[in-house]
């Protein structure tokens, strides 16, 4: 079995720090400093964009509730309809936020960073998951999507078998805090901040 190239390894090692000293000038920067207006509770694509993170949230949830880190290849559930839930709800998450604030250089790091960091993630897990379940790993790839849901399985939902205290275990919680206070602040900014 090959090995992961060394700058897969390095991003997928470095990927919290990579997002964080991406996004943190750059919200600075909008924010306190350009003062950008976003939109505004009302509009269509706001709600689309509460819609998209709520998606993201739930989907995440779900698959943290079933997931055991590298003792056992979940099949079965939302497992069942793709390879990396999580991710996928991580992907609609940020679609989300960037449909409520809509500019440019967040919608272009944002892509970066997610092709940065979650695609070297991504591979580094499934080349984890090959080594440790070798012969269910063949069956899951091949009949799972990696990334773009299958939604003709989407009744595979009902065998998930979630768990509270596995998807606390998973810290998934902090993934639900983050996202309320997103919503909260992006209010708060817009309500008495930005520059109308």
């Amino acid at each position: 079995m090959s090995e992961l190239h060394p700058l897969i390894i390095w991003l997928q090692s470095k990927r919290v720090h990579i997002a964080r000293f991406t996004l943190w000038p750059l919200i600075i920067y909008l924010f306190a400093y350009e003062r950008i207006t976003i939109l505004s509770i009302d509009q269509t694509q706001y709600q689309w964009g509460l819609a998209a993170m709520v998606i993201g949230v739930l989907t995440r949830s779900i698959s943290a509730g079933t997931l055991h880190k590298n003792q056992q290849l979940n099949m079965e559930g939302i497992y069942a309809i793709v390879r990396n839930p999580l991710y996928v709800g991580s992907f609609f998450i940020l679609l989300g936020i960037n449909l409520i604030i809509h500019h440019p250089l967040v919608w272009s790091a944002s892509a970066f960073i997610f092709i940065i960091t979650y695609i070297p993630t991504v591979l580094g897990e499934e080349h984890t998951l090959k080594k440790i379940f070798p012969e269910q790993w063949k069956a899951f790839e091949t009949s799972v999507p990696r990334f773009i849901p299958n939604i003709f399985r989407i009744f595979e939902l009902r065998k998930t078998s979630w768990n509270a205290p596995q998807w606390y275990k998973n810290h998934e919680h902090y993934t639900v805090i983050t996202a309320i206070l997103v919503v909260i602040i992006l209010e708060l900014y817009s309500r008495f901040i930005a520059i109308n």
